[in-house]
């Protein structure tokens, strides 16, 4: 069976066989064929689709419910090394950050899920001044170890000034690429009830998806806010934005402030 998805203004009808219609949420401005199908509902009650379009397979939310008491928005590594103009990144990720407008993206999302009564979880990397705590077992921390970045104290290790956290806000910090690995995040996240978690942050590719992956092998519903991430090109984002979503639910900032406010209204 076969049918055809038709992506314009921002929305994808999908008519199979000319007997019944899903849609799904894209940013996509075209036709593709597609080879199979799915649509329903998650244990959460989210409406979703699965669409095997050859040459990959995309899962994206049509609709979103979000209840703000057990969701947590986690802005990742929101740092002046690595999405600020002087950072030790900068010929990375700066490009991105600021074509993507990734700073007011996860400062909209952020001050959305306060308004709402969410919680908002920092995730930030740093090591002591002599590194002693960085194994460098990656090119990726092998450009922190020669760049004498990313050292706890300085400066561009701390949050950028337009993201600064909150007093209510959880600031994690953590050595590997992901902010799973060596912490107490998960257990912070149960304690508080958690058991959503919309992804903001750089870089795509790396820490966010990284977290993400792990988030979902723990149980959590996952949400990538993809207008609120970038990497270090757009094919590197896209890629990996393609491969989340088979694990995760990709939405706009737009899409999270909806979410919330319609649940505000529901649970005041």
């Amino acid at each position: 069976m076969r049918g055809v998805i038709d992506r314009r203004n921002g929305w994808a009808a999908a008519n199979w066989d000319h007997k019944r219609a899903v849609q799904c949420h894209s940013a996509s401005t075209e036709l593709l064929t597609v080879q199979h199908i799915i649509a329903g509902r998650d244990i959460n009650n989210i409406g979703y689709c699965v669409l095997a379009v050859p040459g990959h397979l995309t899962v994206r939310s049509f609709f979103m419910e979000l209840d703000p008491r057990t969701t947590a928005a986690m802005a990742v590594h929101c740092q002046g090394d690595v999405i600020g103009p002087t950072g030790a990144f900068v010929d990375f990720f700066y490009q991105q950050v600021t074509e993507r407008r990734v700073i007011d993206q996860v400062s909209a999302v952020l001050g959305a899920v306060r308004e709402a009564g969410g919680t908002v979880v920092y995730t930030r990397v740093a090591w002591k001044p002599d590194f002693s705590d960085l194994d460098v077992n990656s090119p990726l921390l092998g450009i922190v170890a020669q760049s004498g970045c990313l050292k706890e104290g300085s400066e561009l290790a701390e949050i950028v000034e337009p993201l600064k956290p909150h007093g209510d806000d959880t600031v994690l910090t953590h050595q590997r690429i992901g902010a799973f690995a060596g912490t107490d995040l998960d257990t912070i996240l149960r304690d508080k009830g958690i058991t959503t978690l919309l992804f903001a942050g750089v870089a795509t590719n790396a820490s966010v998806e990284g977290t993400a992956r792990v988030a979902s092998d723990l149980g959590y519903r996952v949400v990538i806010v993809e207008d609120a991430c970038s990497a270090a090109t757009p094919e590197a984002h896209e890629a990996s934005i393609n491969s989340l979503g088979l694990l995760a639910e990709i939405a706009t900032a737009d899409a999270i402030r909806t979410a919330l406010t319609a649940s505000v209204g529901t649970t005041a």
